[in-house]
């Protein structure tokens, strides 16, 4: 083997390993980005958690006021009162209605950021593919094409004129044409 065919196959090594050294990179950091994306639907969980939670406190602080100023006015603040009972109710309904959508809402975000991820994930691994089809690729045919340039062969192969060797086709029409006007004697 020649200097020059050592450096050519050398060289299409390093091209090679160089592509797929960029489609580990690329996986890298989709992974990375997904893994952000994981952290982020979790802190979204748990600001909703958080959320939900301030809106039930924030139910019962309004009963416990409106029991205890029911209560002071002299009205009645237990059961033998239909109209306290009935606003406390549905101050707690609507704390928990609240606190309900505070948690679809943190759901859904985190669901959207899991989606995120998991797309991530798979352009990563389409791009680490993608890099070693290509890498494998590209070193087979610059090896195949080194291979033919030091043997003394046209480097594009075969296809270099895809006319050279082929006849010219007859005209498939050529005998019809000499043939006689079927339609002479009816015009």
């Amino acid at each position: 083997m020649s200097g020059l065919e050592l450096i050519s196959f050398l060289g299409t090594g390093l091209s090679a390993v160089g592509t797929v050294a960029g489609g580990v990179a690329a996986k890298n950091a989709s992974d990375y980005e997904a893994q952000q994306y994981d952290m982020k639907a979790k802190e979204e969980v748990a600001a909703a958690q958080r959320e939900a939670m301030m809106k039930r406190k924030e139910g019962a602080l309004v009963n416990s006021r409106s029991q205890a100023l029911a209560a002071a006015s002299g009205a009645g603040a237990g059961i033998e009162a239909p109209t306290i009972v009935k606003l406390m109710t549905e101050t707690a309904g609507a704390a928990e209605y609240n606190a309900g959508t505070s948690m679809y809402g943190g759901n859904s975000r985190a669901a959207g950021l899991r989606d995120a991820a998991r797309s991530s994930r798979a352009s990563g691994k389409a791009s680490l593919l993608g890099s070693i089809f290509s890498g494998f690729g590209t070193a087979a045919s610059r090896t195949a094409i080194a291979s033919d340039i030091f043997n003394g062969l046209d480097p594009k192969g075969p296809m270099a004129d895809p006319t050279k060797g082929l006849k010219p086709l007859k005209d498939p029409w050529a005998g019809l044409r000499k043939a006689k006007d079927p339609w002479a004697g009816y015009r």
